[in-house]
């Protein structure tokens, strides 16, 4: 199943259906923290895809730093690494620096797209392949074998241009940008192509990035205490790797992806995860092999004698996933060394909802919001370039008298903000009420309400179970927080605050809100 459910846009110039940024070509761009996609240093091994819809005005083509595109879409004005990505003489450009060894890969498309016209293009890059593809308009336009090992890919403008050797950041974009979306994975034809067509990016692959949700000392495998071993069988630390050791139990042994054991945080219900690790096993039959339990089991290729890496992609469905060594026999014994699990999918997603005069808001989770510097909003909600409209995701806490203890749930919502208007919907499960005890709030709402501003906001319950509301909800949104009140009133108007009285240990609780946002 694609990745990108189909919605066809019109890519025709200048009849884009949502607003875009123009740049001037000379000094227009917009900041965004600073990104590094891959290794610090070194040779790195990440798989990337980088896709944006563009429209130039100048088929720039003179000589720029290092060879990076001279119509700079993403920049890197730091000029650390140098990699980039934009519109070379009228070209599709992609260019990777690898520093072990020294070197470049620069692949330009054979069309071109300089024509005054709406494009949407993108190149991506398959590490284990050994490939670069760049393609226009969702079709494949070229295949390029990678020249050297990637490096990093590193960014920190949109249409900001590069830092040359004297330090002068020259190369800016000239022409117009309405989205742009990096994802730390390979897309496939028919994702590319869905994607071109204006797909949107689901839930299960927003806010993805290369952090490492293990605990550092579990990565490194130097700690065992979170490991389990079924029956007899043992779990140890041996040269800085975990060793599993085989005495009864074909089930070997587990360790729970969860914050309460190894990793930095718990997992999301519904969001998709890469794995890696290497593995190996000595002695005994022939047979064990790894995989990741969410409901569902994804296996890992059969163990051998030697010491290979593996991954595995699953999406988590329940609130335990755990990490399994599994089918093991008379003999075994197992190793596992420098483990990984990160989010895959959109590490920066910026597109037409996101456009203000001001900021252009990151999409994907991550929160990496870039600031406009001369670029024109063009094709604004209501023609007004500072409306900032907005849509997006958020997680909704549930507390009582401001307290989790050992509440177990998932909140899961949406918003829409256009200019302080700001509507949520929100769903909550608890699977256990825990013994925090209270007044009942929701914590976590996307926009701050201003100082004095509390009031009651317009609200509606879409569904509960368990739970021993009266007829109506009432929610107000308490003055320069993130957090709403609930209370019931009843059908003589009466109104008292919720409680986790009000709650079974297992409760399902959705709503939606409005309110008005501070700034």
């Amino acid at each position: 199943m694609p990745i990108f459910s189909s919605t066809i846009q019109d890519h025709v110039a200048n009849t884009m259906p949502q607003p875009y940024y123009r740049f001037d070509g000379v000094d227009d761009y917009i900041s965004v923290s600073y990104q590094r996609h891959g290794a610090d240093s070194g040779t790195g091994n990440y798989d990337i895809s980088i896709f944006c819809s563009v429209k130039t005005i100048s088929s720039n083509s003179t000589t720029s730093y290092a060879g990076n595109p001279a119509n700079t879409i993403l920049g890197d004005t730091n000029g650390s690494v140098r990699c980039g990505f934009g519109i070379h003489g009228g070209k599709v450009r992609a260019t990777l620096y690898s520093a072990n060894p020294a070197g470049w890969t620069i692949v330009d498309s054979t069309s071109s797209v300089n024509d005054g016209k709406w494009h949407h293009i993108g190149f991506v890059l398959d590490i284990s392949a050994d490939e670069v593809k760049i393609y226009i308009d969702g079709v494949l336009d070229k295949t390029a074998t990678l020249t050297y090992d990637l490096y990093a890919w590193a960014w920190d403008t949109i249409g900001g241009g590069y830092a040359d050797a004297g330090g002068n950041v020259d190369e800016h974009f000239n022409g117009e940008i309405s989205k742009v979306g990096i994802y730390n994975k390979v897309l496939t034809a028919t994702e590319v192509e869905e994607l071109s067509s204006g797909a949107s990016v689901p839930f299960k692959y927003k806010g993805a990035n290369q952090t490492n949700l293990f605990d550092a000392d579990a990565a490194a495998g130097t700690v065992v205490d979170n490991w389990t071993g079924y029956g007899s069988n043992t779990v140890a630390v041996v040269d800085s790797a975990i060793v599993v050791t085989y005495d009864d139990n074909i089930n070997g042994a587990c360790l729970y992806l969860i914050d309460g054991a190894d990793l930095t945080d718990d997992l999301t219900i519904g969001k998709r995860y890469r794995m890696t690790l290497d593995a190996k096993y000595a002695s005994g039959s022939a047979g064990s092999y790894i995989r990741v339990v969410s409901s569902d089991a994804y296996t890992a290729a059969t163990l051998t004698t030697e010491m290979i890496s593996y991954e595995i992609e699953f999406t988590v469905l329940d609130a335990n996933p755990f990490l399994n060594v599994y089918n093991m026999g008379a003999s075994n014994v197992v190793t596992i060394d420098n483990l990984s699990l990160v989010q895959i999918g959109a590490v920066a997603e910026y597109d037409g909802s996101g456009i203000a005069s001001d900021k252009w808001f990151d999409k994907s989770g991550n929160d990496l919001h870039g600031t406009v510097t001369g670029a024109t909003v063009e094709n604004a909600p209501s023609g007004d370039d500072g409306l900032v409209y907005e849509t997006g995701t958020w997680t909704a806490t549930m507390e009582f008298g401001g307290d989790t203890s050992g509440m177990s749930q998932t909140g899961v919502g949406t918003y829409t903000r256009v200019g302080r208007m700001v509507s949520v919907i929100a769903m909550n499960l608890i699977s256990n009420v825990g013994t925090a005890s209270g007044n009942a709030v929701i914590t976590g709402l996307p926009f701050t309400n201003g100082s004095g501003n509390q009031f009651a906001a317009a609200a509606s319950m879409a569904e509960t179970t368990n739970i021993t509301f009266a007829d109506r909800l009432s929610v107000t949104v308490l003055s320069n927080t993130t957090t709403m009140s609930l209370r019931e009133i009843t059908n003589g108007g009466v109104g008292t605050y919720i409680t986790n009285l009000d709650f079974s240990a297992t409760s399902t609780f959705s709503f939606q809100a409005t309110y008005h946002c501070a700034t």
